[in-house]
């Protein structure tokens, strides 16, 4: 009779950082060398075959077969119970190194939302700062264009202030000059010419800083002197034009204060 013996295997272990079965595994490399390191001492089953064989061919005693038969099949089963015990073994530690693993895939997967999460946070921090960049050089360029025109609006009042300082020192001047010309009427040596020039620079000063008002009396004082054919002028008619003079002196030094 023929006898089919099967001898369960352990499974090759998945490499791991400190993995004992495996290490075990990969140095029972045959048959012979597994059997030498369960079973050390004991007579091979391949050794146990062939001795029954032999025993078969040359009609060898049936007890004596049966009886090797009966040990071949000892040293199996021992076998098997020594493969079982290392299976399990090596079982419980590929669990283990199963659940490390299992564990280190689910941190890095934590780790990787999370970098996730900080690149899309960073995206939309990153887009609002675009957008509030722009923002904030789309308002340089109106502040920019502002002080452009604050500045051309200063220069262009600027230049106005000198004109209408120019206009009114001027004025005063052409005011003094008249006071001048009163005393040389009243001594006789200015002449109507000289009285005809003073009026018409006080005129001409009048419509330049646009205040004729302040000025008709001044000047109607200085038509009555000049209807005068001997241009005579008591002392009384001087002090009048004289007093006229200093208001509107006082009236242009005010004017000016308030255009400063």
């Amino acid at each position: 009779c023929f006898f089919f013996l099967m001898i369960r295997r352990p499974p090759r272990s998945t490499q791991s950082r400190s993995s004992a079965a495996s290490d075990v595994y990969k140095r029972q490399v045959s048959t012979q060398s597994t059997w030498a390191t369960l079973a050390p001492g004991k007579v091979l089953p391949m050794n146990i075959l062939s001795e029954i064989a032999s025993r078969i061919a040359s009609d060898g005693p049936l007890d004596d077969i049966f009886n090797l038969f009966t040990s071949l099949e000892s040293q199996i089963r021992n076998e098997q119970v020594q493969h079982d015990e290392l299976y399990a073994k090596q079982q419980v530690e590929c669990s283990g190194e199963r659940s490390f693993r299992e564990k280190e895939i689910a941190d890095a997967t934590n780790a990787i939302n999370l970098a996730t999460d900080e690149k899309n946070a960073a995206a939309v921090s990153l887009s609002q700062n675009q957008q509030q960049l722009e923002t904030n050089v789309k308002s340089q360029a109106d502040v920019s264009g502002l002080i452009k025109d604050l500045e051309e609006q200063r220069a262009a009042a600027n230049a106005v202030y000198k004109r209408r300082n120019a206009e009114y020192n001027e004025a005063l001047n052409t005011i003094n000059e008249g006071h001048h010309m009163l005393q040389e009427l009243y001594t006789g040596s200015a002449s109507l010419i000289d009285l005809n020039r003073v009026a018409v620079k006080m005129f001409k000063g009048a419509v330049n800083l646009r205040i004729t008002h302040y000025y008709v009396a001044v000047i109607g004082a200085l038509a009555q002197i000049a209807q005068k054919a001997d241009l005579l002028v008591d002392a009384n008619i001087l002090n009048r034009v004289e007093e006229l003079f200093k208001r509107l002196q006082e009236t242009l030094a005010q004017a000016i204060q308030e255009e400063d």
